[in-house]
């Protein structure tokens, strides 16, 4: 047995404990049947990696990304001890074996199933030392010295991330946008099927905070005792939202560009298309109302007694789900970000860079990948400057009132600025009528979205989806 086989057969009766340790697992609590190593080939002497596969008992299954290598040090991601000193570990966390992934990426390297690719973008020599990432969510990341940013994608798709598509497709695009620059990526071939990206790299960005946090500070300021009210809804407070509006409407107006590629080509918002966006929402709608009214016993007095109100009109809430807009058939729809908030926003210097393009991550890869009309971002960012209120609230206290001022005011301002980048194109209709339908109609679909996810994950938050559903069906 090869040494890569030996390090990923070695693991397997290890493996299913501490999958569902890891953040980025996301099959946690699922009844597993079976694992296997689906394919693994090794990098030198140190570092393996592995593409197994998970079959749960309810017939479905998982592929799952595992860079693996040996060490004396067990840390942080430590799978299964091999022998007396020798522990199998996760390569995300050991630096060496970061070093040797970073090198096959930089050196071009050539290996059975894998291929690097590289844009055209000149990549700085300023690489070194690679760090490992401190941070675990859907991916592993790590750094290149100052000169470029990785991710390690861990539940891989059937087909091409969107993360990588779009970024190959802004970063080598006619249109200039405010992204990181896509350097490249490392792709698995399987013997079916599209290739799978395992890894890819950008630019790194120094000296940037992400806009949830700047918004955050912003907000801890204007909930402090004393600050006039009327401050949360002046230029201040909410300009960097024009600004970020404007850069949104710059990104749609780059991934409107048609340059023959068929996954971008922009396509019509039909009165079809409409129908079938409007059935997959009230199906979302349907499972989320069902796991609210089985939540109820558990949740706190305030989110019972919105719930209740909510669950009285579920038929209202349905039908407003189930019932397609209808817009002027010039309006197009596009490749879009797909999980717009401010936590995929770099804010420096005043400016906003946009990044993370692998969409909702519970949804199927075939409609993250899907042409939509762009409000649905709009809705997305819309959502979360209103999560944004109600966290700050939840921090700091304070004011009610100053926090939902500062959330109306820096919507119209988000949106001012998105109108001023895309009037005169085709990607949002032109009659406010219909503007303000399919918004309000991607709002909802939104909120159903954010209320199952807060129900499986956060219950404690359930009452921001709620509130925001109750005043736009008021």
């Amino acid at each position: 047995m090869t040494h890569a086989a030996g390090l990923a057969h070695a693991t397997l009766n290890a493996l299913p404990a501490w999958l569902e340790r890891q953040r980025w697992y996301g099959d946690k609590g699922r009844t597993l049947q079976s694992l296997r190593v689906d394919w693994c080939v090794s990098l030198g002497d140190l570092l393996e990696l592995s593409v197994v596969r998970l079959e749960f008992t309810d017939g479905e299954s998982s592929r799952y990304f595992l860079p693996l290598c040996a060490s004396a040090i067990p840390g942080a991601g430590a799978i299964v001890e091999l022998s007396p000193g020798c522990h199998l570990v996760d390569a995300a966390q050991d630096v060496a074996a970061l070093d040797t992934l970073a090198h096959f990426f930089l050196d071009e390297g050539i290996l059975p199933g894998l291929e690097v690719v590289r844009t055209h973008v000149q990549i700085s020599q300023e690489c070194f030392p690679v760090q490992a990432g401190s941070l675990e969510q859907s991916n592993s990341a790590f750094s290149l010295g100052d000169a470029g940013f990785a991710k390690i994608f861990r539940r891989l798709p059937d087909g091409l991330s969107p993360d990588w598509e779009i970024g190959l497709h802004l970063t080598q695009g006619a249109n200039p946008v405010r992204v990181p620059k896509t350097l490249g990526a490392i792709l698995w071939h399987p013997e079916a099927g599209e290739p799978v990206v395992l890894a890819q790299i950008w630019e790194r960005i120094e000296d940037a905070e992400d806009a949830w946090t700047h918004g955050q500070i912003l907000l801890a300021e204007l909930l402090a005792p004393g600050v006039p009210p009327e401050l949360a809804s002046e230029e201040p407070a909410t300009g960097w939202c024009r600004i970020l509006g404007m850069r949104t409407g710059e990104l749609h107006r780059a991934l409107m560009e048609d340059r023959g590629d068929a996954a971008f080509t922009p396509k019509a918002l039909t009165d079809s298309v409409l129908e079938a966006t409007a059935l997959q929402a009230r199906s979302l709608g349907e499972e989320a109302l069902v796991l609210l009214e089985q939540a109820l016993p558990q949740l706190p007095e305030h989110d019972q007694t919105l719930a209740i109100a909510i669950l009285a009109r579920k038929e209202q809430v349905l039908a407003r789900l189930g019932e397609a807009p209808s817009v002027d058939p010039r309006a197009l729809r596009i490749r879009c970000h797909g999980d717009f908030h401010l936590g995929q926003v770099l804010w420096k210097e005043g400016n906003a860079l946009i990044l993370d393009f692998e969409g909702e991550p519970a949804r199927p890869l075939e409609q993250r990948r899907a042409h939509h009309s762009p409000l649905k971002d709009v809705a997305g960012m819309l959502r979360s400057l209103d999560y944004a209120a109600q966290a700050a609230l939840k921090t700091c206290g304070g004011s009610s009132l100053i926090a939902m001022n500062w959330r109306d005011a820096a919507s119209q301002a988000f949106l001012s600025g998105y109108l001023a980048a895309v009037t005169g194109t085709p990607l949002v209709p032109t009659d406010a009528v219909e503007f303000r339908a399919l918004l309000n109609f991607h709002l909802c679909e939104k909120l159903l979205y954010e209320l199952l996810y807060e129900l499986r994950n956060r219950p404690d938050w359930v009452g921001i989806p709620l509130a925001s559903l109750s005043e736009l069906l008021a």
